[in-house]
């Protein structure tokens, strides 16, 4: 079981598709009965006009490229031997 929960609700998007938005979190209460839920936005009402969310455990979130990148390969293109007098005002 997940320590949390991140509560999402469908959107329509263009063509018929289905867009997920995160509007909260929801973690088991501290005494261990039912839940607490933190919405960060409120779910819109369907065509029906009911209002709905679904708790999923949490994807693990990409992890930022140490090397490489714009960054990563700017640094050797800084040496350029054009001479450089730091000047402070």
């Amino acid at each position: 079981m997940a320590n949390h929960y991140e509560l999402l609700t469908a959107r329509p998007g263009k063509e018929g598709k289905v867009w997920w938005s995160r509007i909260g979190t929801m973690f088991p209460a501290k005494d261990g009965n039912g839940y607490s839920i933190i919405l960060d936005a409120y779910p819109l009402p369907d065509k029906e006009g009911r209002v709905s969310c679904i708790a999923r455990e949490p994807k693990p979130r990409e992890q930022p490229a140490q090397s490489g990148g714009y960054a990563g390969n700017l640094s050797h293109q800084l040496d350029d031997e054009v001479p450089f007098l730091m000047e402070w005002r």
